[in-house]
């Protein structure tokens, strides 16, 4: 007799996220944002890396763009790349814009629009955009004024990643 272990939700919830972006890569949607309405950015980031680690499994190749951060660790199997939003200009963008012949799916990880307004200059370049909210910390209000820069910005939310 053997027994199986189950995968928590998170766990499950992160595996159908990265089948979700691979299926939407395929469709011509490779370069995906990802924001949220509050400010955690290392709980954004590590779903972001977890994100990036499953899509490996489909093999398809992906790239992580973190504009939270100055630095970033290189030991992962997938390209991860680092600027700082305070400075978004058109060389960066090219520089993050080439990335999508050399990969299948591009994440682009920003702060929250509410808190960086150069955010919102990032997510402009997106296919797509998500937000990361953490069920039961998220105040409606802050997602409410998220979606609403968003609107203003002519940018649409394309889903919810919820984080527990």
């Amino acid at each position: 007799m053997f027994c199986l272990k189950k995968k928590s939700s998170t766990e499950q919830s992160i595996k159908y996220i990265a089948r979700y972006f691979v299926n939407l890569s395929k469709s011509g949607s490779k370069f995906i944002g990802i924001t949220s309405s509050g400010n955690n950015k290392e709980l954004q980031f590590f779903l972001c890396r977890k994100i990036c680690k499953e899509i490996l499994y489909f093999n398809s190749s992906v790239a992580l763009v973190d504009a939270d951060r100055n630095t970033l660790p290189e030991n992962s199997n997938f390209k991860i790349i680092s600027t700082n939003t305070d400075k978004v200009d058109n060389e960066v963008i090219m520089k993050i814009l080439e990335l999508k012949n050399k990969y299948d799916i591009v994440l682009l990880n920003v702060s929250s629009v509410l808190s960086n307004i150069s955010s919102l200059d990032y997510l402009k370049i997106c296919d797509k955009v998500f937000s990361a909210e953490r069920c039961i910390y998220t105040y409606y209000s802050d997602f409410e004024n998220t979606l609403n820069k968003l609107k203003n910005n002519n940018l649409k939310l394309s889903g919810i990643l919820t984080i527990t």
